[in-house]
């Protein structure tokens, strides 16, 4: 029984080109996930997942340097493709023989995206997974109300998400009034291997419990804007991420 950190970083992105190594406080954005899992007291084992060689060149780098122990899951260019979803990735049977991930281990999922994880996330995630014996996924609170979320067609009239309950159309605009709505953020997910097993499973969010993060921690970076933000957030919480940064 074991907690097995997944870290997948794959080259070839499109939006973001090679999103995956550029560099948030001069550490690249894949280290940030891989340097958190190897300062939890809790993972029993990384797995960083790719299809560079460079990327793995500096990932062991890393791990020489910082004295950790990295296992590489080398993937095919097909099983690194930008139509492949990695949760189907992660449940096969092949990827999990190859990776010596048993039926009784846990999972925790860590895409290099969400990388500002202050110190002890990972643990909490993982406490909470294993005390209720469940998947958990972590989220935060999404910055403006969505009940006042709606579409614009082609006529340039508006749908709204809520119908006539929208704040749009009832008029009750007060924020104080809107309920809190939650959205996954990325960062992490622990995942017990009977619930990817599971026949019943369609998502990774099968019968998962959230875990609230501060928004502020939740930079999902795929453009150059969100890169600038996640820069200026790490920037400022400096100190609470110094346990990945060199000195």
């Amino acid at each position: 029984m074991a907690n097995i950190a997944f870290i997948p970083a794959r080259s070839g992105s499109k939006r973001l080109k090679e999103k995956n190594i550029r560099e948030l406080l001069n550490l690249k954005l894949f280290l940030w996930s891989i340097r958190s899992a190897a300062q939890s007291k809790l993972i029993d084992k990384i797995i960083f997942s790719t299809n560079s060689e460079n990327y793995k060149n500096i990932c062991f780098q890393d791990s020489t340097e910082k004295n950790y122990k990295v296992f590489f899951d080398m993937r095919t260019e097909d099983e690194a493709g930008d139509k492949v979803k990695i949760y189907d990735y992660i449940k096969r049977e092949d990827v999990l023989d190859r990776n010596n991930i048993k039926d009784n281990d846990t999972l925790i999922l860590m895409l290099p995206t969400c990388p500002l994880r202050y110190q002890n996330l990972v643990d909490q995630v993982i406490s909470e997974s294993s005390i209720n014996k469940q998947s958990v996924f972590t989220c935060c609170e999404y910055d403006f109300h969505v009940s006042f979320a709606f579409l614009i067609n082609s006529s340039n009239e508006i749908s709204t998400l809520m119908g006539n309950n929208s704040p749009l159309v009832t008029g009750n605009t007060r924020s104080q009034d809107q309920k809190k709505y939650y959205h996954p953020n990325g960062s992490l997910y622990a995942i017990p291997i009977q619930y990817l097993k599971n026949t019943k499973a369609n998502s990774i969010y099968f019968e998962a419990k959230p875990f609230v993060m501060e928004a502020i921690y939740s930079c999902d970076i795929d453009s150059e804007q969100q890169l600038k933000v996640a820069e200026s957030v790490a920037s400022s919480f400096k100190k609470e991420f110094k346990y990945l940064l060199d000195d």
